[in-house]
């Protein structure tokens, strides 16, 4: 696996216009070398619940759904507005919306929205000042070609996407802008719809993380894709195909398509093609994912990476911290006992790592999943015996992180005894439904508050080795 970012961790999805995940490092060192680079990834029109960590069962998100296993689930973040320039401008300012000078959408003919005042301070200005390269790629919404708030005047090096909001709806049009530049795509003018926006961004996105990391450089990325807004509209690939057939809806009225106009075109298939539109952004997410170019031991081993480490040469290094966290965990909640089996819930990214920790220690488990490709059991099949034999029963699932408080996995847990130890990854709420149902049981339990403190103390002792 490859990859330039620095710490994985899905900072929540937004409500209204944005979801974002950021991808982020720490370090003490104020040199060019040491100081983390950030990865802020936004997505427009996405809901919590479009995605796997927050309960969607019907689009696949793996990649993000890895990437929320690995790190941490934001439940109480918001968007700065409801519509896209106030909300952006908040993100891009840190003010609230009442004090931005962005407001509302408000749009400028014959393309852009209203600038920012000169000299507006933002994050690439932030990032700039700290001697970063800061890039934005995808949705600007800022400010009009020509004004003093396009990117290059308010703190980015390099920009590549749409200015304009409104345009950006578009998936096939007939420009898009390379920092000031204006580039053109006549292969895309009705009825042509060759080049897909969002394929183009985001590999020049790639090339900014590429080009920075191998150079040595910190750097800010802002990618800001479309998707999933509508238009509804993206290349009849494969996963498109999926789901087509997965859903089966009729087709819309088949107007012709709008590709460079105001109005959206008709999706043929609407259903289908907003899922393979999340879809596809979470293939950009896992493509962001894989730019690692080291792992260590124990993240190549589990096959995920959580902590990322700039070394002296400037290669990224990827460490996985759930592995450590857990051995203190398993260490706190067993003391001395080995217990002759495990259960393990969930066959996600923390399970990789919790099967990982188990097998260390000479621990033989069965996996439960909603897939029945992935486990050994699903929760419907799972036998009442198995709960009983298997005296260590890991919670490596979301299931009754907060929100959702009263939820807990569906097991047999009248087979739970006082002879079995139950941990839960999930540290918010302290304690979960499924702990509760355990403790109710007299089994020794624990959360996951001390894999998250031990988690937090290696990855400092990583930044700062």
């Amino acid at each position: 696996m490859k990859s330039h970012t620095s710490m994985l961790r899905l900072s929540g999805y937004l409500a209204g216009t944005a979801a974002a995940a950021t991808l982020i490092s720490c370090s003490t060192s104020k040199t060019p070398q040491s100081l983390p680079n950030v990865i802020y990834i936004m997505a427009d029109d996405l809901g919590y619940a479009d995605i796997t960590p927050y309960g969607q069962q019907l689009i696949e998100t793996p990649n993000i759904e890895r990437l929320a296993a690995q790190g941490m689930l934001l439940t109480q973040c918001y968007a700065g507005c409801t519509v896209s320039a106030p909300s952006r401008a908040s993100l891009m300012t840190g003010l609230h919306t009442g004090h931005t000078y962005v407001r509302g959408n408000y749009e400028i003919d014959p393309e852009g929205q209203c600038p920012m005042p000169a000299g507006t301070y933002t994050l690439g200005t932030l990032f700039s000042n700290a001697g970063y390269a800061t890039g934005a790629f995808g949705k600007w919404g800022l400010g009009y070609p020509g004004s003093e708030s396009v990117p290059s005047k308010v703190g980015f090096d390099r920009f590549y996407g749409y200015n304009c909001q409104r345009m950006a709806h578009t998936y096939y049009p007939d420009h898009l802008w390379d920092d000031d530049r204006r580039v053109d795509f006549p292969e895309n003018v009705d009825p042509g719809r060759q080049t897909y926006s969002q394929d183009i961004i985001h590999a020049k996105a790639l090339d900014f993380i590429h080009e920075n990391a191998e150079a040595g450089r910190p750097f800010f990325a802002y990618l800001a894709y479309t998707l999933p807004h509508a238009e509804l509209c993206l290349p009849h690939d494969e996963v498109y195909q999926h789901y087509v057939e997965k859903f089966k809806d009729a087709p819309a009225d088949a107007k012709p398509w709008v590709s460079h106009g105001s109005s959206y075109g008709t999706s043929e298939h609407p259903m289908a093609s907003f899922a393979a539109m999340v879809s596809r952004l979470d293939r950009y997410v896992g493509e962001v994912m894989a730019l690692l170019d080291d792992l260590s031991h124990d993240a190549r081993l589990v096959g995920a990476v959580n902590c990322v480490r700039r070394t002296a040469d400037s290669r990224l290094v990827g460490h996985n911290t759930d592995v450590i966290g857990l051995r203190a965990a398993f260490d706190c909640l067993l003391g001395g006992e080995q217990p002759s089996h495990a259960l393990v819930l969930g066959t996600g990214g923390a399970s990789q790592a919790v099967q990982y920790v188990l097998a260390e220690r000479g621990i033989p488990f069965d996996l439960v999943s909603r897939d029945t490709a992935k486990g050994n059991y699903t929760y419907d099949d799972l036998p009442c015996e198995v709960v009983e034999r298997s005296r260590l029963i890991v919670n490596a699932s979301p299931v009754g992180t907060y929100p959702a408080v009263d939820a807990a996995p569906r097991i047999p847990y009248g087979f739970v005894t006082p002879g079995h130890y139950l941990l839960d990854l999930v540290y918010n709420p302290p304690l979960t439904q499924f702990l509760d149902y355990g403790r109710q049981r007299g089994a020794h339990i624990l959360n996951g508050e001390t894999m998250l403190c031990e988690q937090a103390e290696a990855s400092w002792r990583i930044w700062n080795e």
